[in-house]
């Protein structure tokens, strides 16, 4: 409805945000807290996924607010250090749809007797010194065996835990599952993904000053092309429904799309990471050569474009955030690049990707939540449209 939609419009704005988060964070008391033990891992999807699960454990839990500094994220492929939730993502923003979803809140220890903020000061460019926040428990008893007492409640018993309760969540959604109990479970995950989690207002500029850039040009095709390296040595997974060679890729976009369907393609992968395999020098194997090759596909294809030379291709994410100038986000460019890239895909006209690709997966299923249903994976035999009826599962 309309006013659904000019909430998540809405989000905060940049230069009021740290006013706006401290006082969007303040502790409801009269509600139960939990705090999540484990950091995040691998890559941003793979994260989000350990996002969404933990959500998913408070609502089966019975808690409504999560101490934010207990979510802490991961520059994976970058610094691969620690990065603040309220640091990439709009909690301002996301806390406007409590109850909905679960609150973030800030540690107060009137009401987290049991837990202590530590964390680790680094400096980044230019001298300035920014500390990370992080909690631990503080206490001589078992924390599970004392959980009613323990303030906040320790979430995630395992590593896997969030990652499971994800899974379980999909697989609810994909039956339609009207299981009275699972449906109060699951009910946050279309208000999240359809809107509550909207990145932080810096990142959210990049993308709309990027997609508004892009827009003016005609339509826009985001183009997920999972081909760096870590993917093809991933080879007995899901083997047959990977494509490894860029080349392969295009032409399936070709065979879909005789004539262009966009103007302007906006090419997504991990430029870093392709980049650093061309240099190795030892235990070079046939995917650094197969890295190479696609490294040289896509370089040419940036610079000359597609359908012969019809429709301009470009890049974003990492570079896009890099070029923007802001000694933090350049810092944790890969994490954030990352981030402003799904965004600029959920707002895409047309999204080509992999349905093994947990970046894809997710950015066609916010997609069909939020209206946007031309969706394509590619496949061996070619691009299929991922149904526009109901959102995407991914099992193999």
């Amino acid at each position: 409805d309309d006013a659904s939609q000019a909430q998540q419009a809405q989000g905060s704005n940049v230069d009021d945000f740290d006013k706006q988060l401290q006082e969007a964070m303040e502790v409801l008391p009269d509600i139960e807290t939990a705090s999540y033990i484990f950091e995040f891992y691998s890559g941003l999807n793979n994260q989000l996924m350990r996002f969404l699960g933990i959500v998913s454990l408070a609502a089966s839990e019975g808690y409504q607010q999560y101490l934010e500094p207990s979510i802490l994220w991961k520059d994976t492929f970058g610094t691969n250090e620690k990065v603040s939730h309220h640091k990439l993502w709009d909690v301002v923003h996301w806390n406007t749809f409590y109850p909905d979803v679960p609150r973030l809140v800030k540690y107060d220890s009137r009401y987290h007797p049991h837990v202590v903020e530590v964390g680790k000061v680094i400096e980044i460019e230019g001298g300035i010194r920014i500390k990370v926040p992080e909690v631990t428990f503080n206490v001589t008893w078992d924390i599970w065996e004392n959980r009613s007492i323990t303030k906040p409640a320790p979430s995630g018993q395992n590593r896997h835990q969030s990652l499971n309760s994800y899974n379980q969540m999909m697989r609810f959604h994909d039956r339609n599952s009207n299981h009275p109990q699972k449906t109060r479970q699951f009910s946050f995950y279309k208000p999240m993904i359809a809107g509550a989690l909207k990145p932080h207002p810096f990142l959210q500029n990049l993308v709309d000053t990027e997609k508004a850039k892009l827009a003016a040009g005609g339509k826009i095709m985001a183009f997920h092309a999972r081909v760096e390296p870590d993917m093809a040595r991933q080879d007995r997974v899901c083997t047959t429904l990977k494509v490894w060679n860029i080349t392969e890729i295009v032409q399936g976009i070709y065979a879909q799309f005789p004539e262009p369907p966009v103007n302007t393609v906006l090419m997504q992968f991990n430029r870093k990471y392709m980049e650093d395999e061309t240099q190795r020098t030892k235990n070079i194997d046939k995917y650094t050569v197969l890295n190479d090759q696609n490294l040289k596909v896509i370089n040419r294809i940036v610079k000359e474009g597609m359908w012969d030379g019809r429709v301009k291709v470009v890049e974003a994410g990492s570079s896009l955030v890099e070029q923007a100038g802001d000694p933090f986000y350049k810092r944790y460019s890969t994490i954030s690049g990352a981030i402003v890239n799904m965004f600029l895909a959920i707002q895409s006209d047309i999204f080509i990707g992999t349905e093994v690709s947990t970046y894809s997966v997710i950015a066609a299923n916010a997609r069909f939540h939020r209206g946007q249903v031309e969706n394509y994976f590619f496949y061996p035999e070619g691009l299929k449209e991922v149904a526009r009826t109901k959102q995407h599962r991914f099992a193999c």
